[in-house]
């Protein structure tokens, strides 16, 4: 069975790679611009795995995570958090504010990471 990978990043070009990469892979993406039609989408589909931005228009990628993680299936999926949030004080007040009940969510910063990195740590989520 495919599994399914939702993508919700407002960059389009990162979006894009992002999506050929993973489709190249042998996964189904679905994709979102923003945290309003990821979450949305997330509930209806209900993909395998999320990857999310936390700055994103009309809704942030952390008001997203609130949300999904509220979800009885919500709370379950794996998040790969990729974003451009760099600071230490940032990133540990954005994994704990989105853990719940002990599901810590993987943190991965864009200038640091690459597509090799983020397909390694798909496979592993996946496994």
């Amino acid at each position: 069975m495919t599994k399914r990978i939702l993508i919700v990043e407002d960059d389009q070009s990162l979006r894009k790679g992002l999506i050929d990469a993973l489709t190249d892979h042998g996964y189904e993406i679905q994709h979102a611009d923003n945290g309003e039609d990821g979450l949305q989408i997330a509930f209806e589909s209900k993909p395998s795995l999320i990857v999310l931005d936390l700055l994103m228009p009309k809704m942030s990628g952390e008001q997203m995570l609130t949300k999904l993680r509220e979800d009885e299936w919500g709370a379950q999926v794996p998040v790969i958090i990729l974003s451009n949030v760099t600071t230490e004080e940032e990133m540990l007040k954005n994994l704990n504010q989105v853990r719940k009940d002990g599901m810590l969510n993987d943190y991965l910063v864009k200038s640091d990471t690459s597509i090799e990195l983020l397909l390694q740590l798909v496979k592993q989520r996946l496994a």
